[in-house]
């Protein structure tokens, strides 16, 4: 039964600015940066036959603090905060019965907003080149 359904497809891509002047490879990615990043996607909502479905798009500004997890910095944790812009756009539909076709109502419904954006708590495993053995 299909009654309540979540369906989210999205991307995002950024660019990352790392501030210091730490360049030792083991602690290039630590500390504050700002990032610029761009974000899209489709998505379609239901819940009791009812439901949502559209495209939407933006970006933003975000901030990062990373910093390492033990001595080794095998683990590095990164704190995210963004905000931006999104653009949705919006079609209302109805399914008559489980796995029933749809039936749009009420036509397009345009959305912008501008705030809040993003949000994440990450746990990174940095990727690193080994330097030789002697």
């Amino acid at each position: 039964r299909n009654k309540e359904c979540f369906e989210l497809l999205g991307w995002s891509a950024e660019w990352r600015y790392w501030f210091g002047k730490e360049r030792d490879a083991a602690r290039r990615l630590l500390g504050h940066s700002l990032a610029l990043y761009g974000t899209g996607g489709y998505y379609d909502f239901e819940q009791n036959y009812k439901g949502k479905q559209g495209e939407f798009y933006g970006g933003g500004l975000d901030y990062t603090y990373a910093v390492a997890l033990g001595k080794r910095g095998r683990l590095n944790m990164e704190f995210t905060v963004g905000v931006g812009y999104i653009h949705a756009n919006s079609r209302k539909y109805e399914v008559l019965s489980d796995g029933g076709p749809l039936f749009k109502k009420d036509g397009e419904i345009l959305f912008d907003y501008v705030g809040p954006t993003k949000a994440a708590i990450s746990l990174v495993i940095p990727i690193r080149k080994r330097e030789g053995r002697k």
